[in-house]
């Protein structure tokens, strides 16, 4: 079952870079402040698993029986200080891999020339840099409890575009009780 709704806003032109991205995994919540742009929902049993495009980047919020399990959110925010949560910066634009456990797992990397996912659930098209336009892209599968997600975030620069691509794992069968 999948529920999609999608709210458009006027939206600026906002110059990021790559480098001022945070993965941040949070067990539990509550969830972070964001502005949702966009956002989709999936259920599987007492799951239930939403992903949004947030400003720029995304965040993936699991859910058991109504209690937040998990947050994954990949942003060039400031986190607050005293946040119970792994995060990592990405100063250098070097590949990323992060497991939580059996359940969680991320890898992310970076490239120079990015091709769109092929038929993404959200995408997300922001007004022209450089005379590109940046673009936040969700697609994700779930099979026999086990749920794969992948976003691409696309930043134009001077010369070119970065993108950043993430894979993401979540055991929803492992994580039963915990």
């Amino acid at each position: 079952m999948m529920n999609r709704e999608s709210s458009r806003q006027f939206l600026n032109p906002v110059h990021q870079q790559p480098t001022d991205l945070v993965l941040t995994v949070i067990k539990g919540g509550p969830l972070l402040p964001a502005t949702i742009l966009q956002t989709a929902t999936i259920a599987h049993g007492d799951w239930v698993i939403t992903f949004e495009v947030i400003g720029e980047s995304h965040r993936v919020v699991i859910e058991r029986a109504g209690q937040v399990m998990m947050q994954e959110v990949l942003a060039c925010i400031v986190l607050p200080p005293d946040l119970d949560a792994h995060h990592h910066r990405f100063d250098t634009l070097e590949p990323y891999t992060y497991q939580d456990g059996p359940h969680y797992a991320t890898r992310l990397s970076f490239l120079r020339s990015p091709q769109l996912l092929g038929s993404p659930r959200l995408s997300m098209t922001f007004p022209q840099i450089y005379g590109k336009y940046p673009v936040t892209q969700l697609d994700w599968h779930l099979r026999d409890g086990v749920l794969d997600w992948a976003s691409l975030h696309i930043y134009p620069q001077l010369r070119g575009t970065i993108g950043v691509y993430s894979l993401s794992t979540f055991h929803l069968t492992e994580s039963e009780g915990k």
